[in-house]
């Protein structure tokens, strides 16, 4: 269980920087509110997810009506996310930083389950590293996100460490319902679910013009990288992140255990940057897959389970 420590006083803006290191990213967001964001009472402070160096997942369900301040939220096209403070944040780096997002018609989870449903992979980065000592942290999107206002947003994010991370919290209040799910104390990448409760974390959107931007080739990688996919196991859609460092061509296949190939999920010339892609196992059977990438000089394979 996550210690909770009743809110007692909030923080002020202090700055804005941004600084590009290699494949780390170094920022401090201002405490200009987001566009849209859910209720702002009974706040508590957490220490999920952010505040885990061994690693942490979270999903958080949010109802249709709740992005209601300062002014009920339209529907459209997010473009950032923001989440409130109430501790200032790092500097700390976090490895396989992945924000998803995805819509439903449910209003609670289901409890004891991490939630299954499609969602998209709209913020990743390899290594990254947060600070802010902000009332909101808000992080630009790589890909927008269209968003129903009449249906619930499922807001899933993970990390796979951050060493030495420590006294920071963000703003949740509790509720009624199933409300967030959480991985289990103690385990890494991929992540074992652990308990739901009706725990909801201050949240803020910003809606924008569309993009058809897939990947953030302005923020370079110092080398290449293939991530686990997300989640692990999966039914029937997961998510592979990789990274390239230099222009060229990129080839990313999906093979069953007899070494068949069975996806071919890019094949194609890239440009530098971080990139993602969706690999729906529909048509596959249950079992262990393989996907290997061939880039340059750099090949790698990893193993994911689909479990129907």
């Amino acid at each position: 269980m996550n210690s909770i420590i009743l809110h007692r006083k909030k923080f002020t803006v202090c700055f804005i920087m941004l600084m590009f290191t290699g494949s780390t990213f170094l920022f401090a967001q201002s405490s200009q509110t987001p566009q849209h964001h859910n209720f702002n009472v009974t706040e508590l402070g957490n220490n999920f997810p952010f505040n885990q160096p061994s690693g942490k997942r979270i999903q958080v369900l949010y109802r249709p009506g709740e992005f209601s301040r300062p002014t009920p939220s339209p529907s459209g096209d997010i473009v950032s996310v923001s989440f409130k403070l109430i501790v200032p944040l790092g500097p700390y780096t976090y490895s396989d930083f992945t924000i998803r997002l995805g819509q439903t018609d449910i209003t609670d989870f289901t409890s004891g389950i991490w939630y299954s449903g499609q969602m998209d992979t709209v913020f990743y980065r390899p290594s990254i590293t947060l600070s802010s000592n902000s009332l909101w942290m808000t992080f630009n999107l790589d890909r927008t996100f269209n968003y129903d206002s009449s249906r619930s947003l499922v807001m899933d994010i993970q990390h796979c460490g951050a060493p030495g991370a420590s006294g920071f919290s963000s703003s949740v209040t509790n509720t009624f319902g199933v409300r967030r799910n959480t991985s289990s104390a103690g385990t890494m990448c991929p992540f074992v679910f652990g308990e739901s409760t009706g725990i909801v974390h201050l949240f803020g959107i910003t809606l924008g013009p569309a993009t058809s931007i897939l990947n953030s080739t302005s923020e370079i990688p110092d080398s290449y990288s293939l991530s686990q996919n997300f989640p692990n196991p999966f039914n029937p859609v997961t998510t592979i992140n990789y990274s390239i460092p230099v222009s060229g061509l990129v080839n990313l296949k999906v093979f069953n255990i007899l070494g068949k190939k069975v996806s071919s999920l890019v094949n194609d010339f890239k440009q530098p940057g971080n990139y993602s892609v969706d690999f729906d196992a529909s048509d596959l059977t249950s079992g262990i897959y393989f996907y290997k990438i061939s880039a340059g000089d750099f090949s790698e394979i990893k193993k994911m389970t689909l479990i129907k």
